[in-house]
């Protein structure tokens, strides 16, 4: 058997306001429209690393199914400042770990992201 991922579900509010957010503010691309197993209006946007994330309208499930997802960036500084002038709020600046450095921010529906570069301090 080999199963393979359709693409990765995120409930959101409402479809035209996150579109926008996905593909003028993270620079996703719009792929049109998908299938939910329960005929929920579906749209499919894929990263630039070729993950298709299906965003489903459902305003009722929205705060029982928030999605958390890991964006990795080779220079989250840059990518920081172009996202803020895109409009995006994070949810402060970026922090420092022992593995990199990070940077939060959710989308109009709570969705939680990560955006982050990993570092090598030993080097």
């Amino acid at each position: 058997m080999c199963l393979k991922i359709n693409y990765i579900p995120v409930f959101v509010n409402s479809l035209q306001t996150e579109i926008s957010f996905y593909t003028e503010k993270l620079g996703f691309e719009l792929l049109g429209d998908g299938v939910y197993h329960n005929a929920n209006p579906c749209k499919l946007v894929k990263t630039g690393d070729n993950i298709v994330i299906g965003l489903i309208e459902d305003p009722t499930l929205t705060g029982n199914h928030k999605s958390n997802m890991l964006l990795n960036t080779q220079d989250l500084l840059q990518d920081y400042h172009l996202l803020s002038a895109a409009g995006i709020q994070f949810n402060g600046g970026p922090q420092y770990s022992p593995n990199g450095l990070s940077a939060e921010f959710t989308d109009m529906s709570g969705n939680a992201y990560v955006l982050f570069e990993q570092r090598n301090y030993e080097d």
